[in-house]
């Protein structure tokens, strides 16, 4: 530096075209700074990974600091701008001063006179000392020490900004960084936000259609609440008023209705009970047939993995017979092979027998010419010496032509030996292709019978399988065919129940008129008399009871009812289809039950006809007992069963499915039913006997 400056102190301008050498300071001060910019930002990379790794953790920068490095930058910026301008003045005046000296030098005149004008010369030299101490510009002054001090100070000062330049550079890049990830997280949010958004907005409308689903579904479930409230109430006054008739009517109604059901029920119930072991033996028949059927087809399926077995053995053996058939091809190939090559060995050795013997007869004749040439020529004792050659030369033809005989004894002997040993392997190839082809075909046919067994058994199978599915299937169809005839006889009980309990009632009320109507035509008075199974006076009563009539545990009125309201021929039928009829029966029977809560009763306490008529069938309904039992579901004993029948059958199964739960007035009027039977028959009947009878 020191040297560089002393050269920019001691320029000078030379005349007659010597130019300006100077450079200014802040040039030479510029280059270091940019060197060491450059060398720094070689090292921006390496620093700012360290200070990365560093200062991760410190991304907050504080407003003084950031008011601090923006004066930083600004000091810098206008020094930058300052030394600009400084060097911009220097090297206007660099240029300025340079045009001065080189006009001066053109302004300077020549001398006319040969010796040089001293006068001049003096002049010129002070002029140039003048124009060198010209104040205009003062190399020597800015380079003292003072001077040199302060630029070292000023370069400094410039690192050190540089460097703090370059830490915030650093610091900024970083805060760079951190906004950046900030910013893609924040990008993210917003994704996920608007991804929240949509599933929120589909789930509000998921939820409204829910709602109005919901809404639909309640109003819905409302209408039909409604309506089946108003048709409850409906039927809770049906069953009311039902239950008013039912309380309305006698025990001993319903006695009677029940036996003749149970009178029909069990011969019903002995008929599904043989159709039910009917049926059972014909399932243990088909299971049987199964077990045969299962064990014929696991013999079938034993026999076809045998017969899959051999065929695979079978098919092995092909597989190593084709394989030796191969092999014998590529035998056959070979030898056709060697055929050729011996054959064109054939064609070599005579073509070389043919040129050989060429070149033997054109040794014999070129030696016979030379013989001659030499023995014309020459004299004696140069035909000695041509003698030995020719006698050698013959001696080489007769061992050429020994080795040639030799070689045809050879290929004679060899193609004798290639002869037999082709016709062996011929031989032995035709052998083994007959027996090979022989198996071959025998393997195919054993291959196509088993073929035609599998076929045959795979068929028997898919037929026994298809039988067994059939028959699987029409017994399912027989099993849920006899179900629901199971089910329509269960439903059909309680109709014929209704309908047999309807005739007999009949029945039984018009036996009971007749007899009381004969009764009243026997005697003139109103007066009665009671007798007993053997025919002896009782005494005076107002009822004539007998044992074996059905009238022995109903009211007396029944007895004194008119004649004509029921018909009195015992051989008249009864008409069940006419509703007409029926309802004339039953208002009569109700007209007769009325009237019997008015009239008192008198009983004969000594009459055992009473008593035998009540347990006269204990053991033939000991037996209905038990399918009554079964059939009524539930139903608990004594029952009291409606006269009336002017309702459907098919629609009064809610009738008798509320009989069970009847209130306690109802049981009031049963024992009060069997007060008055004990009554007539002079001691205590249970409800248990009652419905025995």
């Amino acid at each position: 530096m020191d040297g560089e400056r002393r050269e920019l102190r001691s320029w000078s301008i030379e005349p007659r075209d010597r130019r300006v050498h100077a450079v200014s300071p802040m040039h030479l001060q510029e280059g270091r700074i940019l060197n060491s910019l450059l060398h720094e930002a070689r090292n921006i990379s390496t620093s700012s990974n360290k200070i990365n790794a560093q200062q991760v953790d410190d991304t907050g920068i504080d407003a003084a600091e950031d008011t601090k490095l923006q004066q930083m930058i600004n000091k810098y910026q206008s020094q930058v701008i300052q030394q600009q301008l400084s060097s911009r003045n220097n090297h206007e005046l660099i240029k300025s001063f340079a045009a001065s000296a080189v006009t001066a030098q053109q302004q300077m005149s020549p001398m006319s006179h040969s010796q040089p004008c001293l006068i001049t010369i003096n002049d010129q030299k002070n002029e140039l000392v003048a124009e060198s101490v010209s104040p205009v510009y003062h190399p020597s002054p800015p380079f003292d020490g003072s001077e040199h001090a302060n630029l070292k100070a000023q370069l400094i000062a410039n690192q050190n900004l540089v460097r703090a330049l370059q830490d915030e550079n650093s610091a900024l890049k970083q805060q760079c960084d951190f906004l950046t990830l900030k910013a893609s997280r924040l990008q993210q949010l917003e994704k996920a936000y608007e991804t929240i958004e949509k599933e929120y907005e589909n789930l509000t409308a998921q939820k409204e259609r829910q709602d109005n689903l919901e809404k639909a579904a309640r109003m819905k479930m409302e209408q039909q609440i409604a309506r089946y409230a108003s048709e409850n109430e409906m039927l809770r006054t049906k069953i009311a008023e039902l239950i008013r008739r039912i309380q309305a009517e006698d025990q001993s109604e319903q006695i009677n209705k029940l036996n003749l059901l149970l009178s029909e029920i069990i011969p019903q119930n002995k008929e599904l009970m043989t159709c039910k072991e009917r049926q059972k033996m014909d399932i243990e028949a088909l299971e049987v047939t199964l077990k045969d059927q299962r064990n014929h087809i696991q013999i079938l399926e034993k026999a076809l993995g045998n017969a899959q077995e051999k065929a695979w053995r079978r098919e092995k053996e092909v597989e190593e017979l084709t394989e030796k058939v191969e092999r014998a091809e590529s035998l056959q190939k070979a030898v056709e092979k060697s055929m050729f090559d011996k054959r064109s060995r054939e064609d070599e050795w005579n073509r070389e027998r043919a040129q050989l013997e060429m070149e033997n007869a054109q040794l014999k004749m070129q030696l016979a010419k030379e013989s001659v040439s030499v023995g014309v020529k020459k004299g004696s004792s140069a035909r000695n010496a041509e003698n030995d050659e020719l006698t050698k030369l013959k001696k080489i033809l007769h061992a050429k032509e020994d080795v040639i005989a030799q070689l045809e004894k050879n290929v004679i002997e060899l193609e004798a030996k290639f002869h037999e040993e082709m016709q062996r392997n011929k031989m032995a190839i035709a052998t083994q292709s007959d027996t090979l082809s022989g198996k071959l075909k025998k393997m195919e046919e054993e291959k196509s019978e088993k073929d035609r067994k599998i076929a045959e058994l795979t068929e028997e199978k898919e037929r026994l399988s298809e039988k067994l599915e059939d028959e699987r299937k029409s017994s399912e169809s027989r099993t849920s065919l006899l179900e629901r005839e199971i089910d329509r006889i269960r439903n059909t009980d309680d109709r014929r129940f209704r309908e047999d309990m309807a005739r007999m009632e009949q029945m039984r009320l018009k036996i009971a008129d007749r007899r009381c109507f004969t009764t009243e035509r026997s005697r003139n008075r109103c007066v009665h008399h009671g007798r007993t199974s053997s025919g002896t006076r009782a005494g005076l009563v107002h009822i004539h009871l007998r044992a074996n009539s059905a009238t022995a545990l109903l009211p007396t009125d029944l007895h004194l009812s008119s004649p004509d309201a029921l018909p009195t021929s015992a051989d008249i039928p009864l008409d069940l289809s006419n509703d007409s009829a029926i309802s004339a029966v039953t208002s009569a029977a109700v007209i007769t039950a009325t009237r019997s809560t008015s009239k008192a009763l008198t009983t004969f306490p000594h009459s055992s006809s009473c008593q035998e008529e009540i347990f006269a069938d204990q053991n033939c309904v000991s037996d209905a007992k038990e399918v009554y039992g079964t059939n009524l579901n539930g139903y608990k004993r004594p029952i009291s069963i409606p006269p009336h029948y002017d309702l459907a059958f098919s629609g009064s199964e809610d009738l008798y499915s509320k009989i069970s739960n009847r209130s306690t007035a109802k049981s009031d009027t049963i024992v009060g039913a069997t007060i008055t039977n004990e009554e007539l028959c002079g001691k205590h009947i249970s409800t248990e006997e009652i419905w025995d009878v």
